[in-house]
């Protein structure tokens, strides 16, 4: 038994809804999603969301490759730092639509929606942990005059 949601792609509600309701932002009719194609449907919706499509890897320009990537080394401190804040607000707003979908999963089951959202910011966090560990390898290992 999987949880209902707003199948639209391009439709920015990713709340849970009963079955036979009408998403309130775009009125497409609801559709159930066993866990593995949630998270699909979740990647795609955030692709969307970002992009304007949906990205897969044969997709993703040489450029749009590299953004994927965490830090590299020609990258200066504040380009981190200014990376690190945007994942913080992108998990913040992440957190509170956590807490939303936790809060309708213990009123109407759901489940699958809690574990991907939390496995998203889990990995959201673990990003911030890797850049911040990068800015604090790169202080530890400056040569000081």
């Amino acid at each position: 038994m999987g949880s209902w949601h707003c199948p639209n792609i391009e439709c920015a509600n990713h709340g849970l809804l009963k079955r036979g309701d009408k998403c309130p932002q775009c009125g497409t009719e609801a559709k159930e999603f066993g866990w593995r194609d949630l998270a699909k449907l979740i990647g795609e919706k955030r692709d969307f969301e970002k992009h304007g499509k949906v990205v897969t890897k044969e997709i993703l320009k040489p450029e749009e490759e590299e953004r994927r990537i965490l830090f590299t080394a020609d990258m200066t401190d504040e380009e981190i730092r200014a990376d690190i804040l945007r994942e913080l607000e992108n998990i913040a707003s992440e957190d509170k639509a956590f807490g939303r979908s936790r809060m309708l999963s213990i009123l109407g089951g759901g489940s699958d929606t809690l574990v991907a959202s939390m496995l998203k910011l889990v990995a959201d966090q673990n990003k911030v942990i890797i850049r911040q560990n990068e800015l604090l390898y790169r202080a530890l290992t400056k040569k000081t005059p």
